[in-house]
C-alpha cells in the first residue's frame, strides 16, 4: 500500500485558484485521515489522486463522471453508495482497489428492462423530472425531484420508488401520507411511522433497499423484493393479500416506464 508521502504531488491543494463552479478540495492528508471528504463540485490535487485510483482522466475536477465512478466503486466494495469519497472509500482505494475496464465508447448499460414482477429495480435510470412531475397528482408533484435524486444516490430505478409510493399511499391519498408525511408505507409494529418530511420517508425506503447487508441484498427484481417485504402467508397476511404488493408495484413501475421512458 503506498504511503501518503509517496504521492506528494497530491498532498497539497491550491485553494486560491479553482475553476468556475468548483471549490477547493481539502488536502489528501486530511481526507485519508478521515477528517475531510471529497465530493462533487470540488477541485484539487486530492481529487486528481482519487481519479487516478479510479482509472479516470485526472483533471482534478470532481464532476458527474467522478461521482459515478465513486458510486460504482462503493457498490462493488460493499460500502454505502453515496458518491462521496470519505474515510472508508479512500481507505479501500489505498488498499489496492482495481477499477473495472474503462471504455467510454461502450458505457455500462442497466440490466434488461423486464416487466412486472420480473423487472429489475437496481441500477439508476435517468428520467425527466418535468415528465415525472406531470405524471404525479398535485399533492405529490413536489416529490418528483426527490424520487429521482434519491434513486440516483442509492443506484435504484426511480420509477420503482414512485411505484412503491403510489401503491403504499393509495395514489397519495392515504392518511399516512397526508398526516404523517409517510410517502412509502414505512411501518413498525405499531403501524405507519411519522416523518418530519415526506422526503425523509423516501430516503428511508431507498436506503433500506440498497443496503448491501440488509434484507434485500440478494434481491434483483420487484418480485424478489415483494417476497421479502410482503411475504404471502406471513402473520400480518391472514387473507393472502400480500401477493398484491409485487404485482401492483410491478404494474405501476411498468406504467411509469411507459410514461417516462
Amino acid at each position: 500500500m503506498p504511503s501518503v508521502s509517496s504521492v506528494s504531488s497530491a498532498t497539497s491543494t491550491t485553494r486560491a485558484r479553482t475553476s468556475p463552479g468548483y471549490t477547493a478540495a481539502p488536502s489528501l492528508d486530511d481526507v485519508l485521515a478521515g477528517r475531510e471528504s471529497l465530493k462533487r463540485g470540488m477541485e484539487g490535487d486530492s481529487v486528481r489522486w482519487l481519479q487516478q485510483k479510479l482509472g479516470l482522466e485526472d483533471d482534478g475536477k470532481f464532476g458527474p463522471a467522478t461521482e459515478k465512478a465513486v458510486r460504482a466503486m462503493q457498490k462493488r466494495s460493499g460500502l454505502e453508495v453515496d458518491g462521496i469519497a470519505g474515510r472508508q472509500t479512500m481507505g479501500r482505494l489505498q488498499d489496492g482497489y482495481q477499477p473495472g475496464p474503462v471504455n467510454p465508447t461502450r458505457p455500462t448499460q442497466p440490466a434488461p428492462e423486464g416487466t412486472g414482477t420480473k423487472r429489475p429495480f437496481r441500477g439508476f435510470r435517468e428520467v425527466s423530472e418535468e415528465k415525472l412531475r406531470d405524471a404525479l397528482p398535485p399533492q405529490a408533484k413536489h416529490l418528483a425531484k426527490t424520487f429521482i435524486d434519491t434513486a440516483r444516490k442509492y443506484d435504484l430505478d426511480p420509477r420503482f420508488l414512485v411505484a412503491i409510493s403510489k401503491f403504499e399511499t393509495g395514489g397519495w391519498t392515504s392518511s399516512a401520507f397526508k398526516d404523517k408525511n409517510n410517502a412509502m408505507g414505512v411501518s413498525n409494529s405499531k403501524g405507519p411511522i411519522s416523518f418530519a418530511r415526506a422526503e425523509d420517508s423516501i430516503e428511508r425506503m431507498a436506503k433500506g433497499l440498497a443496503n448491501p447487508k440488509g434484507y434485500y441484498r440478494n434481491a434483483q427484481t420487484i418480485g424478489q423484493v415483494g417476497a421479502i417485504y410482503a411475504p404471502v402467508g406471513a402473520e400480518n397476511d391472514p387473507n393472502g393479500t400480500n401477493g398484491h404488493w409485487p404485482r401492483s408495484v410491478g404494474k405501476f413501475t411498468d406504467e411509469f416506464a411507459r410514461l417516462l421512458g
